[in-house]
C-alpha cells in the first residue's frame, strides 16, 4: 500500500477529519498517485478519504474512472447528491471510451469490490431506493447493467407459442442412459465424502444436505453408502480419513467432493489419496463431483480430474473444458437427488412470484432485482434465508425449505455470479420439480436440462420480467400447463431413482 493511502487510513480510523483534509489537498502529492491511493482506499472500505482526494482531483480536472467511482460513491454516502451526478455522468462517459476488455477489468478490480461495500447493510434494511442508486453506478461503468435495468424499455408482449419456439431452438437437451432393464440392481458399497457444512470456517454454517441427500438417493436405489461429513479443518488428515473409510467398507465406488481442489495446500494430500486407492481397491470407482464448477481454475481442474473415473459436474454444462479430449465420455452432466422431496403441483397459480433465497457475496446482483421489483410495485414476494444453522438435522432442514418451494406456487429464481455468469443453480431444478413454475434469469446451461418456454419462463432484462409476470396474470392456464409440463418431465427424467441410475450405468455399464 502507497504512503498516501497508509497515512489516509490512520487519519480516518481516528476521525481526524481536518488533519485528513489538509493532508490531501496541502500534501503536494503527484495525480498518478493519488489515483492509485484512492483504488486501494476503495479495496480498503475507506471511502471518506478516497471520496475527498476523489473531488480534489475531479476539481482539478483529472479523468479516470476510479476519480469517477470515488466521486459518485461518496456522494452517495455522504449525501452529497451534486457529486453523485457528476461522478455517475464522468463514469459514464469514461467507461464509453474504454475496450470491452478495459471495462471488464474496472468491473473486476474496482466497482465490484466497491458495489459490495456499498451493499453492506443496505440489503438487511431493505433500502430499496439506496439500492438502486448504487445500481446507477454499476450502470454508468458497466454498459451490460444498463440493458439489463432499462427502466425505460418497452415491455414485450409474451406469446407461448413464440416462446416455446424459441427455447426448442436453444434446447441442447442431454440425453441420460439408464442400466439395461435386464441387468439386476447390485448392493454397491459407496462411500460418499462431501463437507459438512455449508461454510466450513463459520461455526454457525447449517449444515450442508448435499451429501445426506446423495445417501438418501443410493439407499433408495438399493446400494449401501457410508457418508463421510469433511470437517475441512485439516483436508490432509480428511484425505487419510476418506481413504481408511473406503478400505474398511470395501466400497466400490467413492463421490469425493471436489470443490475442495480450490485448497491448495492439500492436493498433494488427494493426489496421495488417489494413489493409495488406486492400489488397495483396484476396482474402485472415483467420482469427483463438483457443486460450483463456476468458480473453479479450469488449469487446476484438468489437472486434478485426470485421476478419476467420473465426473459428476451440476451447473456448468457448456464449460469449454468438457469438450477436452481428456474428459470425453467421464462427464455426467446431472443435478444432486432431492431426497424424495419431489411433488405435483398443488396450489394453483395466482400472479404472483415467490423469491426463496439469500443475497449474499457471491450473489449480490440479486439485490439489484429485488430492488427494482419492490420500486416497480411488481408482485414478488421476498422469502430472504440464510446459510445459519437451524439447529436441524440436514435432510429435516432441507424436506422444510422444499415445503416452501411447494407452497409457492411460482418462484423467481436469480442467476447470476460476482463474475457477471448466469448459471443452474440447485433451485433450479427444486422449483420444477418440487412442483413450482420456475422464472429463471435466463443462463445458457439451462437448455442442457430444461426446454423454456416448455418446461419454464425466462427472462434477461427488467423488461421482460414485467413481460413474464403480466403473462402469468393474463394467460393463467397457458402458465399451468407450463409450470405442470416442467413438473412432469422433472420427476421422470430428474427423480432421485433416475440419477443414480445415470450413476450407476456411467459406471458400470459403459457403452
Amino acid at each position: 500500500m502507497t504512503a498516501i493511502a497508509q497515512a489516509l487510513l490512520l487519519l480516518d480510523a481516528e476521525d481526524r477529519v481536518d488533519e485528513m483534509v489538509r493532508y490531501v489537498q496541502e500534501g503536494g502529492h503527484q495525480p498518478g498517485d493519488m489515483v492509485q491511493a484512492i483504488y486501494q482506499l476503495l479495496l480498503s472500505k475507506a471511502l471518506r478519504p478516497a471520496y475527498l482526494m476523489g473531488m480534489l482531483l475531479a476539481n482539478g480536472g483529472y479523468g479516470n474512472p476510479v476519480i469517477s467511482i470515488a466521486v459518485a460513491a461518496g456522494g452517495l454516502v455522504f449525501g452529497n447528491t451534486e457529486e453523485e451526478a457528476r461522478g455517475l455522468s464522468a463514469l459514464r462517459f469514461q467507461a464509453d471510451s474504454l475496450t470491452e476488455a478495459q471495462r471488464a477489468e474496472l468491473y473486476t478490480a474496482v466497482l465490484e469490490p466497491v458495489a459490495k461495500v456499498l451493499l453492506e447493510g443496505t440489503l438487511h434494511a431493505s433500502d430499496h431506493p439506496r439500492t438502486l442508486r448504487i445500481l446507477e453506478i454499476l450502470k454508468a461503468g458497466t454498459p451490460r447493467f444498463r440493458t439489463i435495468f432499462d427502466d425505460q424499455a418497452p415491455i414485450p408482449a409474451l406469446r407461448l407459442d413464440e416462446l416455446r419456439r424459441q427455447g426448442r431452438a436453444r434446447s441442447r437437451l442431454i440425453s441420460h442412459a439408464s442400466p439395461p432393464a435386464s441387468a439386476p440392481r447390485s448392493p454397491r458399497r459407496a462411500v460418499v465424502a462431501i463437507r459438512e457444512l455449508f461454510f466450513p470456517n463459520h461455526p454457525n454454517s447449517r449444515p450442508l444436505d448435499l451429501g445426506p441427500r446423495l445417501v438418501a438417493a443410493m439407499e433408495g436405489y438399493g446400494w449401501r453408502p457410508r457418508f463421510y461429513g469433511m470437517p475441512c479443518r485439516n483436508l490432509i488428515e480428511e484425505y487419510r480419513a476418506v481413504a481408511e473409510l473406503c478400505a474398511a467398507h470395501e466400497a466400490e465406488v467413492l463421490v469425493l467432493d471436489d470443490n475442495l481442489m480450490e485448497a491448495e495446500y492439500a492436493r498433494p494430500a488427494r493426489a496421495a489419496m488417489i494413489a493409495r486407492l488406486r492400489q488397495e481397491l483396484p476396482e474402485l470407482k472415483i467420482v469427483s463431483i463438483l457443486f460450483d464448477t463456476w468458480s473453479l481454475d479450469p488449469a487446476v481442474m484438468t489437472d486434478a480430474l485426470a485421476g478419476v473415473d467420473c465426473v459428476w459436474e451440476t451447473t456448468s454444462p457448456s464449460l469449454p473444458l468438457w469438450r477436452e479430449p481428456a474428459f470425453a465420455g467421464r462427464v455426467l452432466h446431472i443435478q444432486v437427488p432431492h431426497a424424495g422431496n419431489d411433488a405435483e403441483p398443488g396450489m394453483p397459480l395466482d400472479g404472483r412470484l415467490c423469491f426463496c433465497g439469500g443475497v449474499k457475496g457471491y450473489n449480490w446482483h440479486r439485490a439489484f432485482w429485488l430492488a427494482a421489483a419492490a420500486e416497480r410495485g411488481l408482485p414478488v414476494e421476498q422469502r430472504l434465508s440464510s446459510h445459519q444453522s437451524d439447529g436441524l438435522p440436514a435432510l429435516e432442514s432441507y424436506a422444510l425449505y422444499m415445503q416452501q418451494i411447494r407452497n409457492a406456487p411460482c418462484s423467481l429464481n436469480l442467476s447470476m455470479r460476482s463474475d457477471l455468469s448466469c448459471i443452474v443453480t440447485g433451485r433450479s431444478f427444486e422449483t420444477i420439480i418440487g412442483g413450482s413454475l420456475l422464472v429463471q434469469e435466463a443462463t445458457p446451461d439451462m437448455d442442457y436440462y430444461f426446454t423454456a418456454g416448455e418446461h419454464y419462463l425466462s427472462f434477461e432484462t427488467l423488461a421482460e420480467l414485467v413481460a413474464v409476470i403480466r403473462f402469468l396474470a393474463e394467460h393463467r392456464d397457458e402458465a399451468e400447463e407450463v409450470r405442470r409440463c416442467g413438473n412432469a418431465f422433472a420427476r421422470e427424467r430428474y427423480s432421485d431413482d433416475r440419477l443414480i441410475g445415470y450413476l450407476d450405468k456411467r459406471l458400470f455399464f459403459p457403452d
